[in-house]
């Protein structure tokens, strides 16, 4: 049973049960904020807590607790990269805490969603999750939460300036809250991005701010966080001898610390690369080698292709190609491998939008009368209508994607007799090269607002691939074909490009043909060489 099903089953059972005591929530909300407070130090722990919570608050029937416990379960299934897994919990977790207003968990639960979809790849998504944290935090007037949206969302913005202006809002509210870590974190953050700007000496001050936090309040794991980033910061100064000592200072705290010890294969390949660059290969090869061994027993794959990566670079420089090459070839493999898992987590956060609905709907029936829980399963469906559009559109024209028309005419009327148009934009290769592509963005984004214009409702246009386009004409005769498309090319030939460009001239070519819908394929194929014909005249409709 999934964790969707199991949900829509509780509400049911929800109806006949009765309520569990004071004393059984209280135990359990003590073991959902235990896992909450390990969640960074020892996950692992805060595994054990959280699904232990899960298991009682369901025996109980205890629907917070159940949130609660999916909250916790759902930031460490982020802190894994398992994404998709973490939203799916996130939106149920979603469907429990906000009809009841818990609204301290629902500060930690906008943000793991705002995590998650920064995971997947979608950050407005990501941003609105985030800014719904703040407003909240905002509201109740929880400094610490508040802090946190600030800090992350500084990590969401991709202008250097603006990030920095978060982590040094969110830097003052964690010393509002007094949160001494936090503040601690938020220097390193912000010395890290001075790091990147190459501006060593304010990362520097940031960064030993945070160190002499750490002395006095700092667990092990966070101090081997910030000695690894100060060792960065020495390393990009050619400081190499220093670097080392903050490096292994980095491992040392790691190895004191009660945590999972996830950060030890960053710093043992740090330490790798910068013996590796002054020339001590035998520790070069001994610490990469480690580094390697240790990311793959803890699963890291992005960690286990970067240490394949520094040892074939390491053999290649010593001249042992053979296994340069092994360890190329391993990274290669490896490379292919994260972005193909990249693009199936997105396509399981799609797949999982699509069950929340589902589950949604059921819950729906057996609570028609709970007006709270219709009006979010309504917020979900425009969600996944959002997820939906974005799938089948073009990202530059806003117009159906050449999947999409494909799904269409596959499930036109066999019988119904439509026309197919095929137009391409002229010498468009010219356009870029002598106005830029940007300039040739803006005609392709000017010609489909003229399609667009153009069409009845019944129609649908794509983009096909580069400067090409596709309109099927549902229910229409050749001949009326013949006249939109006719309409089509003198609107983009008298269309006011000087607003584009001062010297800028566009017109496009069209090939059209009607048949019947269960021939689409062949109907394609001949509108293509009517195209062929008219791109010889240029500015001209051939059918």
């Amino acid at each position: 049973m999934t964790s969707l099903e199991l949900y829509s089953r509780l509400l049911i059972l929800d109806l006949f049960m009765p309520q569990p005591t004071f004393h059984t929530t209280t135990d359990l909300d003590t073991l959902n904020d235990q896992a909450w407070a390990k969640r960074d130090a020892n996950p692992r722990e805060a595994r054990l807590l959280s699904d232990e919570a899960k298991t009682l608050a369901e025996t109980a029937h205890y629907e917070l607790g159940v949130g609660r416990s999916l909250t916790v379960s759902s930031f460490l299934h982020y802190r894994a990269g398992r994404f998709a897994e973490g939203l799916e919990e996130s939106l149920i977790a979603l469907e429990i805490l906000e009809p009841k207003r818990d609204d301290q968990w629902l500060c930690r639960l906008y943000n793991n969603l705002g995590l998650l979809y920064d995971g997947l790849g979608e950050r407005p998504q990501s941003m609105s999750w985030l800014l719904k944290q703040l407003e909240l935090s905002q509201n109740l007037g929880n400094k610490q939460q508040e802090a946190t949206a600030l800090h992350d969302l500084g990590f969401m913005t991709y202008d250097s300036e603006a990030s920095r202006g978060y982590f040094q809002q969110a830097l003052e509210m964690f010393r509002e809250a007094g949160d001494l870590w936090g503040v601690a974190l938020a220097n390193i953050n912000i010395a890290e991005g001075y790091l990147t700007q190459g501006n060593y000496q304010e990362a520097l001050r940031h960064a030993h701010d945070a160190i002499a936090i750490e002395k006095h309040e700092g667990e092990a794991v966070e101090k081997a966080f910030t000695a690894h980033t100060v060792g960065n910061i020495y390393a990009a100064q050619k400081n190499f001898t220093v670097a080392l000592e903050h490096y292994h200072q980095s491992v040392q705290f790691i190895r004191e610390g009660m945590g999972d010890g996830s950060l030890e294969p960053s710093v043992l390949l740090s330490l790798g690369n910068t013996y590796q660059t002054i020339g001590e290969t035998g520790k070069a090869l001994s610490y990469l080698e480690e580094a390697l061994h240790l990311a793959q027993r803890m699963d890291f794959r992005l960690l286990v292709y970067q240490a394949h990566q520094a040892l074939a670079s390491y053999y290649k420089a010593n001249a042992s190609f053979e296994q340069a090459l092994y360890h190329f070839e391993q990274f290669h493999s490896l490379k292919e491998k994260i972005f193909n898992s990249e693009s199936e987590q997105k396509m399981r956060a799609m797949e999982v939008l699509h069950r929340t609905e589902t589950a949604r709907k059921e819950a729906e029936l057996q609570q028609r009368k709970n007006k709270e829980l219709q009006e979010h399963i309504h917020s979900l469906e425009e969600l996944n209508a959002q997820v939906r559009a974005l799938s089948v559109s073009d990202p530059l024209t806003g117009l159906y994607n050449r999947r999409y028309l494909f799904e269409y005419l596959g499930r036109l009327e066999p019988s119904h007799t439509i026309s197919v148009a095929i137009l391409d934009l002229d010498h468009f290769k010219k356009i870029n090269d002598t106005y830029s592509h940007f300039v040739g963005d803006d005609v392709l984004r000017g010609t489909a607002s003229l399609l667009t214009a153009s069409l009845r409702g019944t129609d649908i246009a794509a983009r096909f691939g580069g400067e090409e386009f596709i309109i099927v004409f549902h229910h229409t005769t050749l001949e009326q074909a013949v006249m939109a498309c006719e309409r089509l090319r003198q609107a983009v030939e008298i269309n006011v490009w000087s607003e584009v460009h001062p010297r800028l001239r566009a017109t496009i070519s069209v090939g059209l043909v009607a048949g019947l819908a269960n021939d689409y394929e062949a109907l394609l194929v001949q509108a293509d060489q009517k195209l062929y014909e008219a791109k010889v005249k240029r500015n001209s409709l051939v059918y």
